[in-house]
């Protein structure tokens, strides 16, 4: 038997972030620029407007305008940082969206709302889909009909499985939290049996330990959706195994 394989991991993990090397602060000015590539809360502190150029003691709103193509945007002050909500460009031509903050110019402030504290336990580690693939098969009758790439589609694949074998496969993952999540394969049949109710399988196996055997019949795409028991994934590197060798 042979299949084509392409793999997606879904973790649970911990938000990590990273900050660019510091790069020499501009001249002073009263207004900088404030790029936004996505929507969302956007927080920025005394040292973080200083870089930009806008050097300011403390922030007040009553002396800081912040505005959108001249629009005046609702923020905050907050634990000496302003805060804002900003959104990610509409045009397909442009990747950030452009907030002017002035100082000297009083602002409009955000309206706040007293909620009260969320229900049940705080969260202690957060869902992260990460996607490995590498191109290294084409297949052109996986493209679907009439060769036409087709939506649920894919012509390329990373490694073929061939009969009586192991295929092995290395990932790095960073920050995993509990080492459960979930896993999706993406398979592809290229023969098929009528003989057979199914004619494709293998066990899999995560750093060393069985999780499950994958089945299929025909030759079609199969997406295999796994739950990981916690414990399963692990920082660093991480051996992903198909095994195709033990003739069922």
């Amino acid at each position: 038997m042979k299949h084509f394989l392409s793999l997606t991991l879904l973790l649970f993990v911990l938000l990590t972030a990273c900050r660019p090397q510091p790069t020499p602060p501009p001249s002073p000015t009263d207004a900088v620029k404030i790029m936004v590539a996505a929507d969302g809360l956007h927080r920025l502190t005394t040292a973080d407007l200083a870089a930009a150029g806008l050097t300011v003691d403390s922030l007040d709103t009553a002396v800081l305008e912040l505005t959108l193509d001249g629009r005046p945007i609702p923020h905050l002050i907050q634990d000496n940082a302003l805060l804002f909500y900003g959104r990610a460009p509409s045009s397909r031509y442009a990747a950030q969206r452009a907030y002017i903050l002035r100082q000297g110019t009083a602002g409009l402030l955000m309206s706040e709302q007293a909620a009260p504290p969320a229900a049940g336990e705080a969260a202690t580690h957060l869902p992260r889909t990460v996607h490995f693939e590498e191109n290294s098969l084409y297949d052109s009758r996986a493209a679907g009909p009439n060769g036409a790439v087709a939506q649920g589609y894919e012509p390329w694949f990373w490694r073929a499985i061939q009969a009586m074998s192991k295929t092995e496969l290395e990932v790095e993952l960073t920050a995993v939290a509990n080492g459960g999540g979930q896993m999706r394969l993406g398979l592809w049949g290229v023969t098929e049996d009528r003989s057979l109710s199914i004619d494709h399988d293998f066990d899999l196996l995560l750093n060393g330990q069985k999780i499950t055997t994958v089945e299929w019949k025909g030759a079609v795409y199969h997406i295999a959706e796994i739950d990981l028991p916690p414990g399963s994934l692990q920082n660093g590197s991480n051996s992903l195994t198909l095994d195709n060798s033990v003739p069922r």
